[in-house]
C-alpha cells in the first residue's frame, strides 16, 4: 500500500499512534482543524517525506479547548 491509499494513522509504532490519538483530540475538541507540514504532503504521495512534528492549526477560539483537552489524548 503506497501513502496515497493509506492513512497517516495507518503508519506503525509511535507515529500511527499519535496521529490516531490528534484526531480523537480533534473530534473531542469539535473544531475545524487542517494537518500541515510533513504528515500533510506523506498523506498526499510523498512516504519519504514524514517528519516527527505535526503542524495543526484550529481556529482561535478553539485553542483553549485543544490545550485543556490535550494531556487526555497524551500530549
Amino acid at each position: 500500500m503506497n501513502a496515497a491509499e493509506s492513512k497517516p494513522e495507518d503508519l506503525p509504532g509511535r507515529y500511527g499512534r499519535t496521529i490516531a490519538d490528534l484526531k480523537r483530540l480533534l473530534q473531542a475538541i469539535e473544531t475545524l482543524s487542517v494537518v500541515a507540514g510533513g504528515w500533510a504532503v506523506w498523506h498526499h504521495g510523498m512516504a519519504g517525506r514524514v517528519t516527527e512534528d505535526i503542524h495543526i492549526v484550529v481556529a482561535q477560539d478553539s485553542i483553549e479547548d485543544l490545550k485543556r483537552h490535550a494531556t487526555t489524548f497524551g500530549f
